[in-house]
């Protein structure tokens, strides 16, 4: 029997069981609970392991450790704690969490800008450092703007 939407709002949201498990106590195929979230505005978490949680330091004591033994001490520190040197520059309030989707946003919205400094001969390296992306990203953008004819020469504008 198929939950209602409250229900279903319960268990995926705030119990944070998945799919499977909804699936499993209420006797349905996933394809049909999927179908039945989606109609009751229930967005899906991202597949996979769930991302360990920022640690709940405090940020006064953290940026004090910075100011007495330095940025690469604290990282040392923050490595032996099991936490990243990404999060850690969340926690001292440096950066947000790119998570790898920043970086190919920027170059989506600068796509032309970035078709036309490569044609003009700026490398790819240089167009990476100007934008803050990543050189891959820049290649997919350069890829979206290619007319459709993948890097290859157009036969029809040599006559």
């Amino acid at each position: 029997m198929l939950p209602d939407a409250t229900r279903l709002h319960q268990l995926y949201v705030v119990e944070r069981k998945t799919i499977r498990e909804i699936a499993r106590i209420h006797r349905c195929r996933t394809a049909v609970l999927l179908a039945a979230m989606d109609a009751a505005g229930i967005a899906r978490r991202r597949p996979g392991r769930q991302r360990a949680p920022l640690p709940a330091w405090d940020s006064d004591k953290l940026h004090q450790l910075v100011r007495a033994k330095g940025l690469k001490y604290a990282r040392a520190f923050a490595r032996r704690h099991g936490v990243s040197k990404e999060k850690l520059a969340v926690l001292l309030g440096a950066q947000p969490l790119d998570r790898g989707r920043r970086s190919q946003q920027v170059a989506v919205e600068h796509d032309a800008a970035i078709r036309s400094a490569y044609d003009a001969g700026a490398s790819i390296n240089s167009l990476a450092a100007r934008y803050g992306c990543t050189r891959r990203a820049i290649g997919y953008s350069l890829d979206r703007t290619s007319g459709g004819n993948n890097g290859k020469p157009d036969p029809e504008a040599e006559l």
